[in-house]
């Protein structure tokens, strides 16, 4: 969810992505950051 300028999912976006994983029997990975709050500390 990190760097919301350029490659920021939303948490319905994530679940359908993890959905479609579930669907197709595939791992998600994940290099999981709050964007919104790195955001808020710069």
């Amino acid at each position: 969810m990190a760097y919301s300028d350029n490659f920021m999912l939303h948490d319905d976006e994530i679940f359908q992505i993890f959905s479609k994983c579930r669907e197709l029997g595939a791992i998600a990975m994940v290099h999981a950051e709050n964007g919104l709050v790195i955001k808020e500390l710069e």
